[in-house]
């Protein structure tokens, strides 16, 4: 296997693992063995929330098809000399803004529609978003088609890290 190969098996077994963690919340907030339920019958409180409650971040859907078209048109004007390579550049980052910002206010208005999701801080350059709340509301998001991938924070945050060491 090459390094990509291992790299995305890597991201997506990651990826999954937080699923099933979230998941796991959320079954046993439905059995009524939530975390928060053990703490308060360790602490002695006859009351207790059954809610499980987690933090993940939402990668937004990106039209790949329309960005696709546009960076065709974009190499079909510098072989055609209507356009020199340092506009084509220009014009392709303004375009991947255009799209993903469009991707994350879709994604955004999804997720604030969402009963027991809460969003938290936007990534633009990863097209990612926090959000806070119910394990159940949170894994109900990736049925949407604004929704690519459901990570965990810590990796965003690495990411970003990443990023501003090679920056």
């Amino acid at each position: 296997m090459d390094d990509s190969t291992l790299k995305n098996r890597r991201r997506f077994l990651e990826s999954v693992s937080v699923g099933g963690a979230m998941l796991l919340a959320g079954c046993t907030d439905q059995l009524s063995l939530g975390e928060s339920d053990l703490s308060n019958s360790q602490n002695g409180s006859q009351e207790g929330t059954t809610e499980a409650t987690g933090d993940a971040a939402v990668i937004a859907a990106l039209d790949r098809e329309a960005i696709q078209k546009e960076q065709a048109a974009i190499q079909k004007d510098v072989e055609n000399g209507d356009m020199n390579r340092t506009e084509a550049r220009t014009k392709m980052v303004e375009l991947q803004e255009k799209y993903v910002t469009k991707a994350i206010d879709s994604l955004t208005g999804t997720l604030q529609e969402t009963d027991g999701v809460t969003v938290g801080k936007t990534y633009q350059s990863l097209a990612a978003v926090t959000v806070e709340g119910d394990a159940g509301a949170i894994l109900s998001v990736l049925d949407s088609d604004d929704v690519n991938a459901l990570v965990s924070v810590a990796d965003v945050e690495a990411q970003v890290k990443r990023q501003q060491t090679q920056a």
